[in-house]
């Protein structure tokens, strides 16, 4: 069953490797020329260093670094500018914050993505769960917002440098604009980019944003039927005369399933929970010809919750369907079960699956659940 749940996953990854599209736009080299081409359109999560394009959909694909161009955009979905600009290199993480409240510049060369385009400009630089923001106006070159968490008093406090406030309310001067609006802002970039398209309304009512907010769907919720088959073996540590072998089992299961789609790389990724509903019964013999000679037919009975946790990567077809593999967690909660004087116990396993989605509404798949220990509270 293994060797075939693996062969699966290879046809699977085989079939739909090169399904990713290259979208129509253009990149700008550092010799000022200006190319057409298709671009690889990964929905990148951190900031590229290089980018694969196609001169036209049927030719080869070839990679420029960073070296080589100076911005590129997919049309009406993304633009990266390269500049070269001073980033806060500070400590992050909660455990690692120092006692500064200073940022720690450092000069690099990066692409930063554009978020908002006008009067004043918004930029995005992300590298794992380091995100730091830039602007621009008409009279500054572009420069990091600063935002910083530090200690203070013996580890006992971690405040925040929130001097990107101050940044805001100097540069974007606007009757619609207040000192008390900035002071509620939060680094982030559903606020940031609000008040910039703000501050560029006001300079321009006729500006509109050159990038639509982004309304991708990034939550499912569906009810998941199925038939499970199972088999279950007995091996007494203590008494071989013990060991049992019960008859392949089919039963109904019932499930709710809740799926978060992370936002980058074009949806490919997501995490889901579910729980289940099944209820397992079979029957079974002793191995043991003597031993099973005195005993009526073996019975097991075991009726639990299943509560799944797992990541799921998708492979696109096409615009409707998809297929994708999946791998997780089972813990399953024992409601009833019982196997002639011994109950049965809570369990976990791990889980691998693949299957197949159509208009995100209709789905099916085949999963595979390793060995779990119903009797793990025994020899």
């Amino acid at each position: 069953m293994y060797k075939s749940f693996t062969f699966v996953f290879f046809l699977v990854f085989t079939f739909c490797h090169g399904q990713i599209k290259f979208e129509k736009g253009s990149i700008l080299t550092e010799d000022n020329d200006l190319l057409q081409v298709y671009i690889k359109n990964e929905d990148w999560k951190s900031n590229p260093t290089s980018i694969e394009y196609k001169t036209t959909l049927e030719a080869d694909k070839e990679t420029v670094g960073l070296t080589e161009i100076k911005e590129f955009e997919i049309f009406g979905i993304s633009k990266y500018i390269k500049a070269k600009v001073e980033i806060d290199q500070s400590p992050i993480k909660i455990n690692n914050l120092n006692y500064s409240k200073n940022p720690d510049f450092e000069q690099n060369t990066v692409l930063l993505k554009l978020l908002i385009s006008g009067t004043a400009s918004l930029y995005k630089y992300e590298i794992g769960d380091n995100i730091k923001y830039f602007f621009k106006t008409e009279n500054s070159e572009i420069t990091q917002l600063v935002f910083k968490k530090y200690l203070y008093e013996n580890n006992r406090q971690i405040k925040e440098n929130k001097q990107f406030q101050q940044q805001l309310y100097n540069a974007l001067k606007c009757k619609d604009i207040s000192r008390a609006r900035i002071a509620k802002l939060d680094y982030r970039e559903k606020d940031l980019s609000k008040i910039f398209e703000n501050y560029n309304t006001c300079k321009n009512p006729d500006y509109q944003p050159k990038f639509k907010a982004d309304k991708r769907k990034l939550f499912n919720l569906n009810i998941t039927p199925g038939f499970a088959f199972a088999n279950t073996k007995i091996f007494n540590a203590e008494s071989s005369y013990e060991n049992a072998k019960f008859e392949n089992s089919t039963f109904f299961r019932i499930g709710l399933e809740s799926e978060y789609i992370l936002p980058f790389n074009k949806n490919k990724w997501s995490l889901f929970l579910e729980a289940s509903y099944q209820k397992y019964s079979a029957s079974g013999r002793y191995t043991n010809s003597l031993f099973n000679s005195n005993k009526n037919p073996l019975e097991i009975n075991y009726s639990y919750l299943n509560f799944t946790a797992g990541l799921r990567h998708y492979f696109y077809i096409n615009q409707n369907s998809k297929v994708f593999i999946n791998a997780g967690f089972n813990a399953a909660l024992c409601l009833d079960g019982r196997f002639e004087n011994r109950e049965l116990s809570n369990t976990s396993n791990l889980l691998a699956g693949t299957g197949f989605k159509f208009l995100d509404k209709y789905g099916v798949e085949i999963r595979y659940g390793f060995n779990r220990n119903t009797l793990s509270d025994y020899i």
